[in-house]
């Protein structure tokens, strides 16, 4: 909780900060012009989600919530930017407005309709946090592995249609199926390689380690490791590191290890040089994307040059293939994809943010490898977005995912698939649902890594329920939304609708049988006088318009024609109209130097009444059969109500057994560490 004491220290934090930056313009004011004085009134800022880290207050213990200076920099130019133009003088471009949290979408507001989270009582982030997060906090190992911390993060966000809804009204959200780009289209092959007998020992091993970590006696990483301190003991992160490099290669951990002929790296220049034979001819290209092991580092091993060599020894020739790394500033970068873009180079190398944005590469582009699974989400859709993109010549690419069996691979791919998942329904026009699980950067607690080690077939059959849960919870939400609109659209718009409908059908129906009953007078009747011939009722309409329209005449017009009333009045536009009424009314304008064209209008009347009470009895038809079809979907049950109320079962019972399994091995840790304890005393 804030004390004042607290908030004095921030204050004069905040105030400290302000001075330093005045006494630095102070410095420089001569020849400093200030962003006000540039006159600027308009800023749009491409590549937005760079800006996310932007600083909050929050009571909630263990957020990072210190920001980044240059959003701070932003978030003041945008402020001043929003007084002087109410809210529409900033855009913000981006094709990953979330990233690592939901809580981005905070950030979102703050910087671009900060008046709507404050009429909503929302602008303070507790505030917003407590009305759409689900804050947790749990402790976790430290990173020196010698003890505990508490660590708050959302777990779950709630009341998620709210939240799209404000997002989406300054939002104007294109996703590639609205827009329907021409961009190629693509197959997704997943590439399995089974865990040689190195990875699986490995694997093992982890598994113990991360088992010790649990147990607060971490191993020694290195000589000279001190268990006080924690320098050099093992800890989660460094187990993790090792376990993605364990799914790659072992040889990253290990140079001596023997080479895997079916592991990840042999199976992608398989695939690779497989291509790169078929399209010789078209100089097609390929991107293969590995976020470690990267080259120009000092490990006697790394998989890029491990790759290139097997590459080379299939048959690619040397120049055809590229680091991205190896070109470090934008102008080399421009001329290397210069190049990809030509088919000169065929084969590009590089991770996900050195590949990412920026990089207009695909022309020729034909196969897209994932080496490794990146921690984010955005970060997929990145290395997706190179290839799958407007511009390239294809019609149709190939996206290859290689995933190590008995690893962290799969677990990795499940999670930022289900995390993806729920990201796109903020984005699309699909109902979302209404809680869900956090998007932030993937980690792994003991569980978590346990049963992405062990095999276990329940924490298998649990992810599995997982993910068919939240698709079924999606379809559901959307079968429940139509059927709150076919209630309401029976109880409540459709009986008045249909009320107006009758009531139109049966005055234009009278109207028709009144000119019906006076077919065979076609006189125009109008101001007491009487008009035969076209050119006379033409005439008569004229005069009588342009008497109202200089003034002449200040009382309506009034007469009659077979039957219906007739009046000349001003129209919507200014111009003058006849007035054709019974239970109905129909107008038409008035010309002032075409009387013959004003009786032909007249004459064409009674016509225009049958084709409107046609299109009106129509129109009362279909409401009958919305009718009747809102009564037929509501007595539908959701198609797939069994199988969702079975899985939702079976994902309790799965859970209990995994609570209970660890429940039954973490008293045999407490029992071991207190027998442990009591032979040292």
């Amino acid at each position: 909780v804030f004390t004042i004491k607290q908030t004095e220290k921030q204050i004069k934090t905040l105030r400290r900060k302000y001075a330093a930056i005045m006494e630095a313009y102070q410095d420089r004011q001569d020849a400093t012009i200030t962003f006000e004085q540039l006159g600027v009134d308009r800023l749009y800022v491409d590549e937005a989600h760079f800006y996310k880290n932007l600083s909050f207050t929050t009571k909630i213990q263990g957020l990072n919530a210190t920001g980044a200076e240059k959003s701070t920099d932003l978030l003041a130019k945008i402020q001043y930017l929003n007084e002087i133009t109410n809210e529409r003088g900033v855009v913000f471009a981006t094709g990953t407005p979330i990233s690592n949290s939901m809580a981005e979408l905070y950030t979102m507001q703050r910087y671009l309709r900060p008046s709507r989270l404050k009429s909503q009582g929302l602008y303070h982030f507790d505030a917003w946090a407590s009305t759409f997060g689900q804050e947790t906090t749990t402790m976790e190992i430290d990173p020196a592995g010698k003890g505990f911390r508490a660590k708050t993060r959302f777990a779950r966000f709630n009341n998620i249609p709210e939240l799209t809804s404000m997002f989406k009204e300054f939002a104007d959200v294109k996703t590639a199926e609205g827009l329907k780009l021409p961009v190629p289209e693509y197959e997704i092959e997943i590439v399995k390689s089974d865990a040689s007998a190195v990875q699986k020992e490995l694997v093992d091993r982890l598994a113990e380690r991360a088992k010790r970590i649990r147990q607060r006696n971490p191993i020694k990483l290195r000589e000279g490791a001190d268990p006080s301190s924690g320098k050099g003991m093992d800890n989660m992160l460094v187990v993790i590191k090792e376990g993605q490099s364990t799914a790659l290669n072992p040889r990253i951990l290990n140079a001596d290890y023997e080479d895997n002929p079916t592991g990840k790296v042999s199976l992608c220049a398989d695939n690779v040089y497989d291509i790169y034979q078929k399209t010789t001819a078209q100089k097609s290209t390929q991107v293969i994307f590995c976020d470690q092991s990267t080259p120009n580092s000092k490990a006697p091993y790394n998989v890029y040059d491990d790759l290139r060599e097997k590459l080379m020894e299939r048959g690619v020739a040397k120049e055809q293939i590229a680091f991205i790394h190896d070109y470090d500033t934008p102008a080399k970068k421009e001329q290397l994809f210069a190049k990809v873009r030509k088919g000169d180079v065929r084969v590009l190398l590089g991770s996900s943010d050195k590949l990412g944005v920026g990089t207009n590469i695909q022309n020729k582009l034909i196969a897209s490898h994932d080496l490794d699974c990146p921690w984010k989400p955005s970060q997929i859709e990145q290395r997706f977005g190179r290839i799958v993109r407007r511009g390239n010549e294809n019609k149709q690419v190939k996206i290859f995912r290689y995933v190590t069996d008995s690893t962290f691979d799969s677990y990795m791919w499940q999670t930022n698939e289900t995390k993806q998942r729920f990201i796109s329904q903020v984005f699309t026009e699909q109902i979302p649902v209404r809680e869900a699980e956090d998007v932030d950067e993937f980690t792994m607690t003991y569980a978590q890594l346990k049963a992405a080690c062990t095999g276990n077939p329940l924490y298998k059959e649990q992810f599995e329920l997982r993910n068919d849960l939240q698709k079924l919870e999606a379809e559901r939400a959307q079968y429940l939304d139509d059927h709150a609109r076919m209630e309401n659209q029976l109880n409540v718009h459709l009986p008045v609708a249909i009320k107006t409908a009758d009531s139109f059908v049966q005055a234009l129906r009278a109207d028709v049988n009144t000119l019906n009953a006076h077919s065979q007078d076609e006189s125009l009747v109008l101001q007491g006088e009487t008009y035969r011939t076209p050119e006379e009722i033409g005439k008569a309409f004229a005069e009588c318009a342009r008497a109202i329209y200089d003034g002449q005449l200040t009382e309506t017009p009034r007469g009659e024609y077979r039957g219906l009333k007739v009046s000349v009045v001003r129209g919507d536009k200014r111009g003058m109209e006849v007035a054709l009424t019974g239970m109905s009314s129909t107008r038409f304008p008035i010309g002032l130097t075409t009387p013959e064209e004003n009786a032909s209008r007249l004459a064409n009347a009674p016509k225009r009444i049958d084709e409107k009470l046609a299109s009106a009895a129509a129109e009362l038809d279909r409401l009958h059969q919305e009718v009747k079809d809102c009564k037929e979907g509501l007595v539908k049950p959701f198609a797939k109500e069994e199988e969702y109320r079975a899985k939702t079962r079976r994902m309790n019972e799965v859970s209990l057994q995994i609570e209970e399994q660890n429940r039954k091995e973490e008293r045999a840790e407490t029992k071991g560490l207190e027998q442990q304890n009591a032979a040292t005393r």
